[in-house]
């Protein structure tokens, strides 16, 4: 009898090891996933000089069109596809929604490739719709990634939720890294000169086509991970729990009843949270505006960029790992300290010496920038998973929470950026707007890393 038992003690812990595989494998073709997502989002900015001379458009243009109307996107569809995502959690799980999400951006990708094909003739607006739909996978993507952090089922401990959430964060430097390095290959500083918009109009059609070849590999990719993984099993497992759990399926009004009159750390993670992703999103507009005013070439903004990338990148990996490592930790407040400390000191001797056009010293601190603004953000992300673990009400609402600073980080993030473009080339006081954009970034940062003290302190 007790051998029985032990037997089958054995191999129901070995089943849930091969689950506890099955299950990683399906996070890190996720991770993939919102990387390539994310690697189509970003690759009108790494190559804005060439779609400028290729569609004959101002910087503002193709800004506009790549940037700010994708964060717009997150923040206007966020709320709206969260309730639907609520809604179908009993007939999907996250790999079926990351599946759709790929197959609107590869429609979007191909899209993007015929607009092309017009070039200077006007047929730009094609190229915005292929944007668009880009944009439009990337927040699905976005709250595919999140759902399984507030789905979570027994087995499924603060430590996995951690590690996900790691590969998650890092996802959206690396996609930018991969745009620029494909740029890089592809492309060549004669491509933004105007004489040479045909061939350019050739290379950026080429470079749109990896993209969509990436995609259509990511997708088959995907097919293969829900064959050997069993997440066809996940959905079943996914609908039980979500069944036994009816009371967290709230709407997202009576959400908002609960978190703005009961639950005000709910608010103080919201803004938080927002107000980091806006700062990161804010400066990394910012650096080619640095290189064009203080003598620095057009391929040192794109330096500056690749660094601030490179930053944020090394952060989050440092930082998950080191939680990882020592999950125990119940203070963060010295890290947290010293990133802001860390950020603090950077953009103030950056714009001291931005009039020396060291272009060394600039990267330098462009990385430290990433990575200061990107570790407070980790923290703050993984800060509040801890949170929900130990606040029961607060759990219920994680995934309303989270939705709810994508919106506000999109809705910052459109204003600030389009706003900041638009005065920089309107206004002949370039350099004084530049050092009051750092301004501005160093105040968001500052009010997210209060909140998220007093959080720590309070929680």
């Amino acid at each position: 009898m007790k051998s029985s038992q032990r037997q089958s003690s054995i191999s129901h812990k070995e089943q849930e090891q091969e689950i506890t595989i099955q299950e990683r494998k399906a996070v890190w073709f996720h991770g993939f996933a919102f990387t390539i997502i994310q690697f189509c989002w970003f690759s009108p900015i790494s190559a804005s000089r060439q779609m400028q001379n290729a569609f004959a458009l101002s910087n503002i243009g193709v800004n506009s069109y790549a940037y700010y109307m994708n964060l717009a996107m997150l923040a206007a569809f966020s709320l709206p596809l969260m309730e639907r995502v609520i809604k179908l959690n009993k007939r999907s799980n996250s790999h079926t929604d990351i599946m759709l999400s790929i197959l609107i951006a590869f429609a979007g990708s191909i899209i993007r490739i015929g607009g092309c094909a017009g070039g200077l003739n006007g047929t730009y607006e094609v190229f915005i719709v292929g944007q668009a739909l880009v944009g439009f996978a990337n927040v699905i993507a976005v709250l595919s990634v999140l759902k399984p952090l507030y789905y979570a089922r027994s087995r499924q401990t603060t430590v996995d939720k951690v590690w996900r959430a790691g590969i998650i964060l890092s996802s959206i430097p690396f996609g930018f890294l991969l745009s620029e390095l494909l740029s890089q290959i592809v492309l060549s500083r004669k491509d933004s000169y105007f004489f040479n918009s045909l061939t350019t109009q050739i290379k950026i059609e080429i470079f749109l086509a990896v993209q969509s070849f990436l995609m259509l590999v990511c997708g088959i990719m995907g097919f293969v991970v829900r064959a050997t993984t069993g997440t066809a099993k996940e959905s079943n497992n996914e609908a039980t729990s979500a069944n036994e759990t009816n009371t967290q399926q709230i709407r997202v009004i009576e959400g908002f009843k609960v978190i703005f009159k009961e639950e005000k750390k709910s608010l103080m993670v919201v803004v938080s949270i927002a107000f980091y992703m806006a700062a990161y999103y804010l400066q990394l507009l910012k650096w080619p505006h640095v290189a064009n005013q203080f003598h620095f070439t057009q391929s040192h903004g794109e330096l500056f960029q690749t660094y601030y990338q490179l930053g944020s990148l090394i952060s989050v990996t440092f930082i998950t790992f080191g939680w990882l490592q020592d999950f125990d930790i119940e203070r963060p407040k010295v890290v947290m300290t010293g990133c802001i400390m860390i950020h603090i000191a950077s953009v103030v001797i950056m714009c001291a010496t931005f009039r020396l056009s060291v272009y060394q010293l600039t990267a330098m601190f462009a990385m430290a920038t990433g990575a200061s603004i990107y570790s407070l953000l980790t923290i703050a992300f993984i800060h509040f998973l801890r949170m929900l673990e130990k606040n029961p009400q607060l759990k219920e609402h994680g995934f309303l929470v989270l939705t709810l600073s994508l919106t506000l980080a999109g809705a910052i993030g459109a204003i600030v950026t389009g706003f900041g473009d638009f005065v920089h080339y309107m206004n002949r006081d370039i350099t004084t707007w530049i050092y009051a954009c750092e301004g501005f970034i160093w105040l968001l940062m500052s009010i997210g890393f209060l909140l998220q003290l007093i959080l720590v302190r309070y929680q």
